[in-house]
């Protein structure tokens, strides 16, 4: 076990200690995990370096043959997407290099870790509703959008920061005209139909007239229950969980 390693390379470590920032305060443990352990997001590695020279105490030699050990065992791989053009040339077409492409003959990083283009994603999206937060109020609520991958809906919001020339102008943009109450009922009944949690209202592209004008959260996934602010602008009462009118309202 990890904690019987720690304590022959440090007789004085509290093997209660459960954090890397505790671990890492004993010097000869901070030695022999910068020397030979490899952390990333899944996985914790340990692998000796071999050399019958070396130093570091928990290290040293092995008892395989060095030479056929520095031929044989590696640390493991980390995700690795191929080229373009190699995945044009590749039997298989697959984005990323196989295990046996990789194993002792790249080296390897996280950038290409699939759950970390997620998070940066996620970040990208956290941004955009830090920037969108003063929309995200009840007074400036105008309507629900419904997900059409989950059932779950979804507050739409008055864009509360278009640049305007004075507090009169401000008022002025912070409500709908009457044209604009009328275009959002009818893209309500074409545009937003393919609406699914965490994607934008209008395209990137879009000329809509309402696309600088309404805005909804982006940092959302179909597993998060609808919000509290949703019940402010519908009439009809739906489930949190799947956005369903069969409820009962006790």
């Amino acid at each position: 076990m990890l904690s019987n390693i720690c304590s022959v390379i440090s007789p004085e470590f509290d093997t209660s200690a459960t954090t890397k920032a505790v671990v890492m305060k004993d010097e000869a443990l901070a030695e022999f995990m910068a020397h030979c352990c490899r952390f990333t997001k899944y996985a914790i590695q340990i692998k000796k370096c071999g050399d019958p020279q070396c130093t570091v105490k928990g290290c040293g030699a092995t008892r395989m043959d060095h030479e056929e050990f520095k031929r044989r065992v590696h640390w493991l791989p980390s995700p690795m997407k191929r080229t373009d053009e190699e995945v044009e040339c590749s039997t298989d077409k697959s984005l990323f290099y196989s295990f046996q492409e990789l194993y002792g003959k790249k080296e390897t990083t996280e950038d290409d870790r699939p759950s970390k283009e997620n998070e940066r994603e996620s970040n990208k999206d956290a941004a955009i509703d830090k920037a969108n937060k003063k929309s995200f109020v009840r007074d400036l609520q105008q309507t629900t959008i419904r997900c059409t991958a989950c059932g779950k809906h979804r507050a739409v919001f008055l864009n509360a920061s278009p640049t305007m020339a004075g507090p009169g102008q401000r008022k002025q943009l912070q409500q709908l005209s009457a044209a604009e109450k009328q275009m959002l009922q009818d893209v309500k009944s074409s545009e937003f139909d393919k609406y699914t949690c965490g994607a934008p209202l209008f395209h990137t592209e879009s000329e809509h007239p309402l696309s600088r004008r309404l805005v909804v959260r982006v940092n959302l996934s179909c597993s998060i229950p609808q919000m509290q602010e949703v019940y402010a602008a519908d009439t009809v009462a739906t489930c949190a969980h799947c956005g369903d009118t069969a409820v009962v309202v006790v």
